[in-house]
């Protein structure tokens, strides 16, 4: 099996079921219900997958969760990579995605030069 199949498979076995706080934001970023725009989750980007992806902003969206903390290096190397590639890269702590999802994303949208986001 590739390299890129490996991806794909771990990918698509990472889309279900999803941590509490991605079920969270994926409700509200999927079928086009945040400014219309299309997200994707759980996307292989080079040797990495990220949480969600816009491909229309160039934006990266993580959910950040005690295991980030853990790695902190090669979260570095990571962002590094996906700020190669000329993506904006937001990374919202799991609790506030649960616990505040208005406030993030409003985040989003001022971060990407949106207008505010009334859920």
């Amino acid at each position: 099996m590739g390299n890129l199949e490996t991806k794909r498979n771990l990918a698509k076995a990472l889309r279900s079921p999803g941590t509490p706080a991605e079920r969270v934001l994926w409700k509200c970023l999927r079928a086009n219900r945040f400014y219309g725009l299309k997200f994707r989750r759980q996307l292989p980007l080079g040797p990495y997958i990220v949480d969600f992806y816009c491909e229309k902003l160039k934006l990266v969206i993580e959910l950040d969760g005690g295991s980030h903390v853990l790695r902190a290096a090669y979260e570095e190397k990571r962002e590094a990579y996906l700020k190669s590639l000329s993506l904006k890269v937001i990374h919202v702590r799991n609790y506030d995605a649960i616990n505040s999802t208005a406030w993030i994303l409003n985040r989003i949208a001022s971060e990407c030069g949106l207008a505010e986001f009334e859920k």
